[in-house]
C-alpha cells in the first residue's frame, strides 16, 4: 500500500503517491528542491534524499548554494 498525502503546491486538491513526489522531485532543478523541503513530510524528505543521491556534482553544488 503505497501511502498518499495532500501536497499544497499549486493546485490543494491534488493528492500524490510518495512514488510520484519521488519521481517529480527527479524533474527539478534545486531552488525547486529547496521549496519542497518547505513542507515537512516522510515523503518529501525520501524524495529529497533519493535525489541528491543521484544528482550530477553540478546540481549538488547549485543545491548547496541556496
Amino acid at each position: 500500500m503505497t501511502s498518499r498525502r495532500t501536497f499544497l503546491c499549486g493546485d490543494p486538491d491534488v493528492t500524490i503517491t510518495s512514488q510520484q513526489m519521488e519521481h517529480h522531485l527527479d524533474d527539478c532543478d534545486p531552488l525547486a528542491c529547496v521549496l519542497f523541503s518547505h513542507s515537512p513530510s516522510v515523503q518529501v524528505y525520501y524524495s529529497l534524499r533519493s535525489r541528491l543521491e543521484s544528482c550530477s556534482e553540478a546540481w549538488l553544488q547549485e543545491f548547496i548554494e541556496l
